[in-house]
């Protein structure tokens, strides 16, 4: 069940992330990936 919510965690981080993402622009991307 934890591997479950785990999982489920980080699809949510990632697509989360993603959608802040498409917004910035590349300068901003660097900041956000460091």
């Amino acid at each position: 069940m934890k591997k479950i919510i785990a999982d489920y965690i980080f699809w949510y981080n990632n697509y989360r992330i993603q959608s802040l993402l498409n917004w910035k622009t590349p300068q901003q991307y660097a900041v956000v990936l460091k």
